[in-house]
This record gives structure tokens, C-alpha cells and sequence, in this order.
């Protein structure tokens, strides 16, 4: 009973992280889920401890946070080995060509879009692609490739308008806003 209770609380927990980060609150986004990493590792609830480790490292995109890219790392090896999860795997992957586009590593970035494009060639209308999108984008951006970035931010804002996703379609518009300024667009 006490354990099923602990299982539910790190689904919620997960679920706030989640809301967290559509609405930007991040000190909500980081205490909800590493209250729900450590919930999962007690329960031992692989699934929804990659998922709140998944959704931990792409906060670490948004806001520096302590642990994200051994959250990517750990999330990888639970999605790749113990759990058969392909919304999880995808997450891992995007996740991990983040971690090893900020470390430099082109070959592996490379690897880990080419995994993810696959899983997302068999679902493209997901959340999951949708942040695939704005991560791909936001990392062409900071190395000034923005018509590359625009491109990717406007694919990731329609997902994100076909699923109604009000927050993201504005997160993605307001990267484009930002993609426009610093390429001299201004009046864009």
C-alpha cells in the first residue's frame, strides 16, 4: 500500500515538473522533479524515473541546474537497457545530442539526432517532436546559424499548434522573435 502511494506521488510529481515547465517555473520544474527522482529510485519505478530524469535534463537547457547531463546520461541507459519506452528513448536521445552539441561533440550530436529522427519518422505529431524542434533549434541559434533555427522553430510551433499546445506554440514564437533580432531583423 505505502509503496503503490509512493508511486502515485512520483507520478504527480512528475506530472507538476511537466506543467512547471509549460507554464516556466522553473524553481516549481526543479523541486517537483528531483522530489520525483528520489521517489522513483526508492520505488524503484524505472519508467517514471527516466521520465522525471528525461524532463530534469531538458530544464537544464532552459536554466542551469545541477546534475542535467548526468540526468541525460542515466535517462539514456534506462530507456536504452531495462526499459522499452519509445516516448522515454526519444527524450534520451534528444537529450543526449544537447549534452554532446554544449560539450562540442559534432560526431556525437550527430549520432543521437540520427537515433532520434528515426523514432520520430514513425511518430512526428508528438510533444516529443516538438521539443526536438525547439532543442534542435535553440542549439542552431547559439551558433549562428539562424535562417537553419528559424526553420526549425517554425516545424516545432506547428506540432505544437496541432496538439493546442497554447505555451509551447508561444515558447517557439518567441524563439523565432529572438532568432529574427539577432540576425538584424528587427522589424521581424
Amino acid at each position: 500500500q505505502q509503496r503503490h502511494r509512493q508511486k502515485l506521488l512520483a507520478r504527480a510529481l512528475l506530472a507538476q515538473g511537466m506543467v512547471g515547465m509549460g507554464v516556466g517555473d522553473m524553481p516549481v520544474v526543479l523541486d517537483a522533479l528531483q522530489e520525483g527522482i528520489a521517489t522513483s529510485r526508492r520505488t524503484g519505478d524505472k519508467q517514471i524515473l527516466g521520465y522525471c530524469l528525461g524532463i530534469y535534463s531538458i530544464a537544464s537547457s532552459f536554466f542551469p541546474v545541477p546534475g542535467g547531463e548526468e540526468a541525460a546520461q542515466e535517462g539514456l541507459r534506462i530507456f536504452s537497457q531495462e526499459v522499452d519506452d519509445r516516448f522515454g528513448l526519444g527524450m534520451a536521445y534528444s537529450n543526449m545530442a544537447r549534452v554532446a552539441a554544449n560539450r562540442g561533440d559534432e560526431t556525437g550530436r550527430d549520432l543521437y539526432l540520427e537515433k532520434f529522427k528515426v523514432l520520430y519518422n514513425e511518430a512526428p505529431q508528438s510533444y516529443q517532436s516538438g521539443m526536438f524542434f525547439l532543442g534542435t533549434g535553440t542549439y542552431e541559434r547559439l551558433r549562428g546559424n539562424y535562417a537553419a533555427a528559424k526553420r526549425l522553430f517554425e516545424e516545432g510551433m506547428k506540432i505544437f499548434g496541432r496538439m493546442g499546445s497554447l505555451s509551447f506554440s508561444l515558447v517557439l514564437r518567441s524563439e523565432i522573435g529572438h532568432t529574427e533580432r539577432q540576425s538584424g531583423n528587427l522589424v521581424q
